[in-house]
Parts: C-alpha cells; structure tokens; sequence
C-alpha cells in the first residue's frame, strides 16, 4: 500500500483529503497552522502534522515516514513551501505532484508582479482599498500612505492573526476577521459599504474565489489589482488529482442511485388507480392523504377499498379496465395480479406519456411507491428502489418511531 504525504491548509487540499477519508484511504496530511488542524481533526482515515516544516525538517519527516508519494497543495503564493517540497522529494526520492489551480483570466484586470509593485502602485492613488490577500504579507501594506484609514483587510478570524493585524495598526472597522468562501453579493455589498475603489487579491483560482472577486469589482464599478504567482507550474488539478489516486488505490466507482426522489405538486393532478385488493387498499390509503384526484377502477373492491373511497369521496367504478379509463389521467398505478392486463396498460400509459406504476413488475416502473411517514406537516418518504422490500419497511416502521416535536 502506498505510503501518502499531503501538503495542506488549502481549500484544494481539505476537498482532497475528505475525499480520501470517505473512500477509507489513510493517509498523512502536513498543515502548518492550529486552524488548519482544527478543519481535519474529524477525518478518521487522515493523521496529520500540525508544525511549520523547514526543508531539512521535510527530508527527516520524509525518511522516517518512508513516504511513497509527496501531494503539495499548498497555496499558489507558498513559493518557499512548494521549492523546500520539490527540493526535500528531490533528496530523498519521493515521488512528487503538486495539485495545480486554473489561473483567472486577466481581461480588465491590473496585474502587478509582486506585494512591493502593488504598494507602490496604492500610493499613486487616494480612495479606499479592500484587501484579500490574508495575514502573511499584511506588514508590506502599512506603507501605503492613510492605510489606517483606507485600507481595509480581510483576514481569518483567528485570535493570533487578529493580535498581529492590531499591533500592524489595523484595526476596528479597517480589520475584517472572517472565514470565506464569500459569494459575489458579499463582496460587492462590501466593497459598496466600505466605498472601496479597489480590491487587491492573488490570483488563487475559483477555489481562492477570484472569480467572484473579479465581477465584485465591476459590479461595484472597482479596480481588481492581482498579484501575479510567483511560480510557472504543472501538475494536476484537484479533479485529475482524484481520479489518480482512485486509480493508485482501486477505488471502486459507487453505485449511483438509479431513481431521484422527488416532491410533485398534487393539485389538479388526476390518479387513476387499477384494481381494488390487500396492495390496492395500500396505496389508496396513502394517495387519499394527497390533494390528488384519484379514480378506482377494479373488477370487484374489497370491503377496505371501498371503505377508503367512499370516507374521502373517491370515484369508483367496478368493471374491466379500458382504455378510455386513461384519459387526462397524470399518473397510473396498476395493483392487480393479472399480468398481460398491466403490461397493456403500461404500454398505452408509454403511448400517452403517462407516469405508470405497477406492484407486480418494478422494471415497468417510471417511479417507485414510496414508503412516506406522515409527521407534524412533513413529509418523510423512502425506497429501497425495488430492491429490498423488507429494508423499506424496517426504514418505515423506524421512522413512524421516532419522537418528533413541532418547533
């Protein structure tokens, strides 16, 4: 089995490392921060390592792990990260891949180098300015001139981070600690309430948001200045990435479920219902809960059937089903035993584009009868997809029992 190292704290990495924890893969992951550990403590596949690593710490770490593979999806900008990574792989024959994000296209963007060139670029300007870079680099920006009062960072809402950006002298109302994503309504409600002119952001890729940020800033009539990344990279992106390691580790593909629950409106919706024995009744008694017009047609109704359609004012007719039975009807469910009569009326249900459902043949079925609890106004229906009738109603039975309270 592969020995697996990921390098995290990202959005990227996280994604990585829960998909790996939900297929039961173990694997390691390196974050450098207590807040980064905070959001991996709950994978129980994935052990991690809380510690800021230099590369010769890399190289030990490595050696007494006998890593196999070396995932780096640390930041875009972590430039000193990713070459001690690449360098300590490199020493101590570790497979290396680093997890790529797609960069933002940069039409009607201002694209600087680096921190410096955009510091220098702010103080040609007087109008206030968001800043989403983070904490890291938050220093370089007390050189913009009246930052205390027009620079306004949005950094992570960490004790420590808050205490450095205070003792930087940013403060107050100039000190935004928030956990993102933010969507384009924040940003641009943001930017509008703080009068910005500009936003200042890296280009971390639609996981880092930039998309969102780049039509903030038109919609609320802005410049975007981006910071170029500091490294040309290959790699994989985070979907390739995926597939990979599914690949390295035989991840069998999951089952994917053949039929969607869905909640239809019942108004003005016509049922007809075919047959009137034990499965009948069933179903009727379900359906009447329903704002449906329903219709009974069956050679003979039992005692309970009837029983049902009279108490709640349903139709009824008793006689062989025909053909004009179907017409303006929405929905068909078939609950007699003779099977050539319900693979007929299935076959005009399919003629007409009529929904059919029959007890005797699931592979006939548009959809299944569901299991449904009715409980305080909700609905709560389930299905073992034909499969398995006995889980369904051990489902039901469990779910009629539970103790469930209106707030």
């Amino acid at each position: 089995m592969i020995n697996l190292l990921i390098f995290g704290g990202t959005s990227d990495g996280r994604l990585l490392l829960e998909h790996l924890n939900h297929n039961g893969i173990k694997a390691t992951a390196c974050v450098a921060t207590e807040y980064g550990g905070e959001l991996l403590k709950d994978l129980e596949h994935i052990r991690f390592s809380q510690k800021r690593l230099n590369k010769e710490e890399m190289v030990q770490f490595f050696l007494e792990n006998k890593f196999d593979l070396v995932i780096d999806s640390t930041h875009p900008y972590a430039k000193d990260v990713t070459l001690n990574i690449q360098g300590a792989c490199a020493k101590t024959n570790v497979k290396y891949l680093r997890l790529v994000r797609e960069e933002a296209s940069v039409q009607g963007v201002i694209v600087l180098e680096n921190t410096e060139k955009v510091v220098e670029f702010l103080n040609t300007t007087t109008e206030n300015i968001l800043l989403t870079t983070g904490s890291k680099e938050l220093l370089a920006y007390t050189q913009v001139t009246g930052f205390e009062t027009r620079v306004f960072a949005r950094v992570l809402p960490s004790a420590e981070v808050v205490a450095q950006c205070n003792h930087m002298g940013f403060k107050g109302k100039n000190l935004i600690a928030m956990q993102g994503p933010f969507s384009l309504e924040m940003n641009v409600a943001m930017m509008k309430q703080l009068n910005c002119s500009y936003i200042v952001s890296k280009d971390s890729g639609a996981a880092g948001g930039i998309g969102e940020k780049i039509q903030a800033a038109k919609n609320a009539g802005a410049k975007l200045v981006l910071i170029a990344r500091p490294l040309e990279e290959t790699g994989k992106t985070l979907g390739e990435t995926m597939v990979f390691l599914d690949e390295i580790f035989q991840v069998k593909p999951k089952e994917k479920y053949s039929h969607f629950p869905i909640f239809t409106k019942c108004e003005g919706k016509n049922i007809l219902l075919v047959g009137g024995g034990t499965i009948a009744t069933r179903r009727l008694r379900t359906l009447a809960n329903f704002d449906f017009n329903i219709r009974v047609v069956a050679r003979e109704l039992c005692e309970q059937c009837r029983e049902i359609c009279e108490e709640n004012k349903i139709g009824y007719q008793e006689k062989a089903f025909e053909e004009k039975d179907l017409q303006d009807i929405d929905m068909v469910f078939v609950c007699i035993n003779h099977v050539q009569t319900g693979e007929q009326i299935q076959s005009l249900a399919k003629k007409k584009n009529i929904l059919f459902n029959t007890s005797h043949k699931k592979e006939l079925c548009d959809f299944h009868f569901p299991a449904v609890v009715l409980k305080n106004g909700a609905v709560i229906a389930s299905s073992a997809q034909g499969k398995n009738h006995q889980f369904a109603k051990a489902l039901r039975e469990r779910l009629e029992g539970l103790d469930l309270y209106e707030n």
